[in-house]
């Protein structure tokens, strides 16, 4: 991803050069793309990571649970032969553990459901025209002349109503 995002970005910048703005716009988006598309991805697969940690430790804790009740059969069987208070006291504080160790279980279980949002990786058109503009600085920088900016939707609109405004005014002239 993070190729096809400098080749993207490389191409952006050729065509900024060239004065072609809809195709650096284009490549722009593109670049922008690959590298949220390559975060979302990296996002991902610490994700899968994180549940194949909680998978381990559920199993680890599946193994001490099997033991745990094997130990507390045993406790059990002590207690009906020997009737001792101190191990009725010691069963009722491992079932206490075992209830918590239950929802240990159940949050985990929670935890290892994924959400996938897809409105993580979507480039708007601001992010285009910020990052033309820093390629605009970069550019200008380096020839020490200014590229015209990036014009902002509120900008362009004003522009087109100018050009407009002076369309009709051209038709008037040649009318007269």
């Amino acid at each position: 991803m993070e190729v096809k995002e400098r080749i993207a970005k490389k191409k952006s910048i050729e065509e900024r050069q060239e004065g072609n703005l809809q195709g650096a716009k284009l490549h722009m988006k593109n670049s922008l793309q690959y590298r949220k598309w390559g975060h979302a991805t990296e996002k991902f697969r610490m994700q899968i990571e994180g549940v194949e940690m909680k998978l381990e430790q559920a199993e680890m804790m599946s193994s001490f649970t099997s033991v745990a009740e094997d130990i507390v059969g045993t406790l059990q069987g002590l207690q009906q032969q020997v009737k001792m208070p101190a191990i009725s006291k010691m069963l009722a504080e491992l079932d206490f553990g075992f209830g918590a160790l239950d929802s240990v279980m159940a949050e985990t279980s929670d935890q290892l459901e994924l959400t996938d949002d897809a409105s993580s990786t979507a480039v708007s058109e601001q992010e285009v025209d910020d990052a033309l503009a820093e390629v605009d600085l970069n550019l200008s920088a380096e020839s020490l002349t200014a590229l015209p900016s990036v014009p902002d939707a509120e900008t362009e609109d004003i522009q087109i109503e100018d050009l407009e405004d002076e369309i009709k005014k051209l038709k008037k002239s040649r009318r007269i």
